[in-house]
């Protein structure tokens, strides 16, 4: 389901529910600014979301807890500062995250301790400060080929061969 550049200023609660089917979910250059834990209820087979180029300045603990089988998720281009302990929590198949051109300073690695599947990070663009080295630990998967930049292009998952 593409619902793209469509000006939507949130997603309802419930939105979504009745549709199981769902594989794909494109809500990029609208204008939401918050979600919410029951944004996705019913959306339990969704594999890949796109949340890019909207107005996000806001997500709560568990905003995903609805997407189990969520692989990849693009948070890319809003205007997150923040991102709150729990946040993945129930993630557990999630592969890709991009993160890039938002204002957020630090990765605590709480915010990823549900995630460990992981192999790509990307944080392009946005105002780090440092990476805590405990991400890694939560993220055994993950190197930064330029862990000591204050903005990392990519980090991301270690070739098999290497571990």
């Amino acid at each position: 389901m593409w619902i793209v550049g469509s000006n939507i200023p949130n997603i309802g609660e419930n939105s979504f529910w009745g549709v199981q089917s769902l594989r794909v979910l494109d809500l990029s250059r609208n204008n939401i600014s918050i979600i919410i834990e029951t944004n996705f209820k019913g959306l339990v087979n969704v594999e890949n979301m796109s949340l890019s180029e909207n107005s996000i300045e806001s997500l709560v603990s568990a905003s995903f807890v609805n997407l189990p089988q969520l692989r990849s998720l693009d948070l890319s281009r809003n205007r997150v500062t923040k991102l709150v302990e729990r946040l993945f929590y129930g993630l557990h198949m999630l592969e890709f995250l991009n993160l890039s051109e938002n204002r957020i300073l630090e990765l605590n690695p709480d915010v990823f301790r549900d995630i460990w599947r992981l192999r790509e990070l990307r944080c392009r663009k946005c105002a780090l400060k440092t990476i805590n080295p405990l991400l890694y630990a939560l993220l055994p998967g993950l190197e930064s080929g330029k862990s000591e930049t204050i903005q990392p292009e990519w980090i991301t998952r270690k070739p098999v061969a290497s571990l």
